[in-house]
C-alpha cells in the first residue's frame, strides 16, 4: 500500500538554448539531450524541496528521504523521478495523458532541492506547449507514492490514509507544544518548543511531473525554459513579452486552467478570457487590461 503525494512549483525566466547552456544551468544538458527536437519544449523546474513544508503540509527530509540511496533500485531517491511522464493537472491513467518526460534530475545540496530537466511534445499539445513558452502555464508539480508517512508531532506510522493518528486526522497543518513523551520530527520544530503537525514521508518513488493551476509547494521554481527552435535569439523575459497574444492560443489555455481552479474568482476570470479568446481581433486597451488581471492573479 502506499499514500500518494503531490508537490509543486513556478516558473520564473526564459533562457536561450542555443548557446552556453550547459554554463548556464551548471550541468550537461548536452549529455542528457542528444539530439535538440525542436518540437519539444524543454524546461528546467526546481521540482522537489526538502527539510520544508509544502501547503499540504507533507514534508521531505533532505538527507535521510532526497538523498536516500535505494537499497531496491540502487539509486537515490530523487532519481526515481528520471523517465516519468510529462502529465497535465496528474491525469496519469493511461499514455494519452503523457505530453513528454523527465530528462533528467539532480540535486543541489546548498539549496537543498532537486532540479529536473523536462521535455514536453508541442504536437502532442499544441496550447500546453505554447502557454509554457508564453507563461501563462507556469507552475508544475511533482506527483509520487510514498510507502509509508510518520506524523511529525508523535511519530506514528502510517501507510494509508486509514492509519492516520488524531493528529493527522484533526490537527494537520497546526503549531502545538512538543510532549516530551512522544516522538516529534526534529525538522518540524517551530521556534522553541514547538512542533508543526504533518507527514514525514518515506520510501518515495516519483511518478510523474505536472504542469498545474494550483501549487502545493510554492518554494520551488521552475528556473528556465529553454528555446531550442531560434538561433541567435536573445532570452525574453516574461514581464519583456510584447501585448501580442493569440485569442487562441494563451487567453485560451489560461480560460482551460483558470476554469479548474478551486478559487472561486479565478472560476470567474475563466469566463473573460474565454470570451477574449473567441472574440478574435482585441485593441491595444483590451489587451493591457487582460494583462493586467492575468498579473493580479499570479498567472504571468
Amino acid at each position: 500500500m502506499s499514500i500518494i503525494k503531490y508537490n509543486s512549483c513556478s516558473v520564473v525566466s526564459v533562457a536561450d538554448a542555443t548557446k552556453g547552456l550547459d554554463e548556464q544551468l551548471g550541468l550537461k544538458i548536452s549529455s542528457v539531450v542528444d539530439k535538440v527536437d525542436p518540437k519539444m519544449v524543454y524546461s528546467v523546474v526546481r521540482g522537489i524541496e526538502g527539510d520544508v513544508f509544502n501547503e499540504n503540509h507533507d514534508l521531505w527530509q533532505w538527507e535521510s528521504e532526497l538523498c536516500k540511496k535505494r537499497a531496491d533500485q540502487d539509486i537515490y531517491t530523487w532519481q526515481t523521478w528520471i523517465g516519468k511522464p510529462v502529465c497535465v493537472q496528474h491525469q496519469n491513467r493511461s499514455p494519452l495523458d503523457h505530453f513528454g518526460k523527465v530528462l533528467d534530475a539532480w540535486p543541489n545540496h546548498d539549496e537543498k532541492a532537486v532540479y529536473m530537466l523536462l521535455a514536453t511534445n508541442s504536437e502532442l499539445n499544441p496550447r500546453l506547449a505554447e502557454g509554457i513558452r508564453s507563461g501563462v502555464i507556469n507552475k508544475v508539480s511533482m506527483g509520487c507514492a510514498v510507502k509509508y508517512s510518520n506524523c511529525t508531532y508523535c511519530g506514528a506510522v502510517a501507510y494509508t490514509v486509514n492509519d492516520y493518528c488524531e493528529h493527522l486526522r484533526y490537527h494537520k497543518g497546526r503549531v502545538l507544544p512538543i510532549n516530551p513523551g512522544l516522538k516529534y520530527c526534529e525538522v518540524a520544530k517551530v521556534g522553541e518548543g514547538r512542533i508543526k503537525v504533518g507527514e514525514d514521508c518515506h520510501d518515495s518513488t516519483g511518478l510523474e511531473m505536472s504542469w498545474v493551476v494550483n501549487p502545493a509547494f510554492p518554494g520551488c521554481v521552475s528556473v528556465d525554459v529553454l528555446n531550442p527552435n531560434i538561433e541567435g535569439n536573445p532570452a525574453v523575459s516574461p514581464s519583456e513579452t510584447k501585448l501580442d497574444f493569440s485569442p487562441t492560443t494563451q487567453y485560451d489555455v489560461l480560460s482551460r486552467i483558470l476554469s479548474k481552479s478551486s478559487d472561486p474568482y479565478e472560476r470567474k476570470m475563466a469566463h473573460l478570457f474565454r470570451k477574449a479568446a473567441s472574440k478574435g481581433e482585441l485593441s491595444k486597451e483590451e489587451h493591457e487590461a487582460l494583462f493586467a488581471i492575468m498579473k493580479v492573479i499570479g498567472r504571468w
